[in-house]
């Protein structure tokens, strides 16, 4: 029961009340705002499993790595149509995970 419980906010949807897929898992860094911490998931129907930005399917490690050759939030942002919060916050989930 309390793993159930410790799973969770980590499986939920969006929106928090609806069930994502039951494979998916939410990605965050630990000083995370809590507003982003459901912004990258991982779910194996999406891009291959690999880590995405929420609801887009585009995949965290094609962001770093632009992001890396030196093109700014900004920029990729427009690029993918998202907001420059979720290009920020794959960014650093991607540099994480490198870590």
């Amino acid at each position: 029961m309390a793993m159930k419980e410790m799973l969770r906010p980590t499986c939920a949807g969006w929106d928090g009340t609806r069930p994502a897929s039951p494979f998916s898992f939410f990605l965050s860094h630990a000083n995370a705002n809590p507003m982003n911490r459901k912004l990258i998931v991982i779910d194996p129907t999406i891009s291959f499993g690999r880590p995405s930005i929420m609801g887009t399917g585009i995949a965290t490690a094609i962001v770093a790595e632009r992001y890396k050759a030196g093109e700014s939030v900004d920029e990729l942002a427009e690029d993918y149509g998202c907001e420059r919060n979720n290009i920020e916050e794959a960014v650093r989930c991607e540099l994480a995970l490198a870590a």
